[in-house]
């Protein structure tokens, strides 16, 4: 997928206004308009940091997590693992 494609993905759960969010994305994060189109940007060795409360979501999409609770790292390591972690709710 390419960078607008998982933007769009990531808004699927809010379909109000997407086009203006996503717009609104690109104007904070100019370096990811210019990548726009790129595709599975994960091979270019690129990092992305997600903010989530569903920590299911994005350890089912991620390969490394860190969970923080109240400002601290509590736990962290593979997402496959993590997933599985009774700790994790």
């Amino acid at each position: 997928m390419t960078v607008t494609e998982n933007l769009y993905m990531g808004a699927f759960a809010n379909r109000k206004n997407i086009q203006e969010r996503i717009e609104k994305i690109f104007q904070i994060f100019p370096r990811l308009f210019e990548r726009k189109d790129y595709l599975d940007i994960n091979k270019s060795g690129v990092s992305i940091l997600i903010v989530e409360q569903d920590v299911q979501m994005v350890l089912e999409m991620s390969q490394r997590a860190f969970v923080m609770e109240v400002g601290s790292i509590t736990l962290s390591g593979k997402s496959s693992e993590l997933i599985n972690d009774p700790k994790i709710k």
